[in-house]
């Protein structure tokens, strides 16, 4: 996970959303410090993501929102590389109780200016 300049984003919570009304939905997972985040998605299906910030979840209109990636995965294959765009700006436009800065870790020196 990664903000819209290219910064991990930390403390996001991920969720596949299948395309078929009979595949599940995956369990919320959370991104780490480095924006990496693991999903088990049951197979073959197709999905897009949402994200979750404090708990809400919002889509965005913006054409690189995770609702709009799609990801087809088949029985016993792993996908990795998948990059999701947390889109704070847009996320802040659309939701009613929103955070000040977007998350991030304070043992990264890098990435320790609110955003």
């Amino acid at each position: 996970m990664r903000d819209a300049e290219g910064h991990p984003v930390a403390g996001i919570g991920v969720r596949g959303i299948p395309a078929a009304k009979d595949a599940p939905w995956s369990p919320v997972v959370v991104t780490g410090c480095d924006g990496r985040f693991r999903l088990t998605l049951a197979a073959p299906a197709t999905y897009s993501f949402v994200l979750l910030w404090h708990g809400t979840g919002v889509i965005t209109p913006d054409p690189s929102d995770p609702s709009r990636e799609s990801l087809s995965v088949a029985p016993a294959t792993t996908a990795a590389g998948v990059e999701l765009v947390f889109l704070a700006a847009a996320w802040r436009d659309a939701a009613v109780d929103v955070p000040a800065t977007t998350p991030f870790c304070t043992e990264t020196p890098a990435y320790n200016s609110p955003r």
